[in-house]
């Protein structure tokens, strides 16, 4: 008992306030068993509510599988009397009304943000009233951290108040069993339907939140079949567009080709102006045709007349 009081440090007290409810608010020792926060927690009330508070937690992600696991398993293998739950910061109000919490007892914890939440709680409640008292219990060092102080200017000076006190903090005991054996058995009932319902309610959640997911995964599938298929459908397009166009070059070249070939000479043309005859043409056509010479104007009498065509079929 007397080790205990050297781990105790009381932040907040007012004896006119009844009650018999104690909060243990586990932050850095969360165990119940070998814990001096938890044997204070029930010196001062027969009914103990063991809680933590995620928000508080500063972990990451390997740390906080790793609390998740430590959490479920103190959950589900607590023999002990003492009911745990795990709240949240806008929960905490309200569950200390509900359950009438006159005691609250902490961890201690040399980290700034807890020695922040440890102010603040006691500023808060020794307004509202409503609490009897504040404490905060170093669970965590062999040597309490109150017995070596903040005055120490060098690792050897730390080292020398350590083994000062060593031998009397390491081999304390406590009766674990007399301990919990004051606790009320059957407050734990009522405070373990609180943490079913919430884990049964977070289920219902998880599930919600997998059909939403599951929905919402088979409307985003959708859409990408729509996007598929309109993109498909936007390419057929486009092909048969490409295909429609180069068939039509391909009709056009053959259209042109096939004129090419099958192009006939312009009759409106004579046949002398397809020959492109020079002027001394008569003197050339008595080489070509056997015929007695004629004059020069006989010949052209003969070509206006279109006699020249007979005589070349002869």
């Amino acid at each position: 008992m007397k080790y205990l009081q050297d781990r105790v440090e009381t932040l907040h007290h007012d004896k006119n306030i009844p009650g018999n409810t104690t909060l243990f608010i586990a932050r850095r020792d969360k165990r119940l068993f070998s814990n001096p926060a938890i044997y204070h927690s029930i010196n001062l009330n027969n009914k103990v509510i063991m809680t933590v508070i995620p928000e508080l937690q500063i972990v990451n992600q390997r740390q906080k599988l790793f609390l998740q696991e430590g959490l479920k398993s103190i959950y589900e293998n607590n023999i002990t009397k003492i009911p745990f739950v795990i709240i949240s910061l806008n929960e905490i109000i309200n569950f200390i009304k509900q359950y009438n919490i006159t005691d609250i007892v902490v961890d201690f914890s040399p980290l700034t943000h807890f020695l922040e939440f440890d102010s603040q709680l006691v500023k808060f409640y020794k307004k509202k009233n409503l609490i009897r008292s504040i404490s905060r219990v170093d669970a965590h060092n062999i040597v309490p951290y109150s017995k070596v102080g903040d005055n120490v200017k060098s690792g050897f000076a730390v080292k020398k108040r350590l083994l000062e006190k060593y031998e009397k903090y390491f081999n304390e005991k406590y009766d674990e069993q007399a301990y919990f054996n004051k606790l009320d058995g059957e407050f734990k009932k009522s405070v373990n339907g609180f943490m079913e319902n919430k884990i049964l309610r977070h289920e219902s959640d998880e599930k919600n939140e997998s059909d939403l997911r599951n929905e919402c995964d088979l409307r985003n599938e959708c859409d990408l079949r729509n996007k598929r298929n309109l993109r498909n459908k936007r390419n057929l397009r486009n092909k048969r567009k490409l295909r429609n166009k180069s068939d039509e070059n391909i009709r056009a070249e053959n259209e042109i080709l096939r004129n090419k070939r099958t192009k006939k000479p312009d009759t409106k043309k004579s046949f002398w102006q397809t020959l492109n005859f020079t002027d001394n043409l008569s003197d050339d056509l008595t080489d070509f045709f056997p015929v007695e010479k004629k004059s020069k104007k006989n010949i052209d009498d003969m070509a206006k007349n279109h006699h020249i065509d007979d005589m070349a079929k002869k």
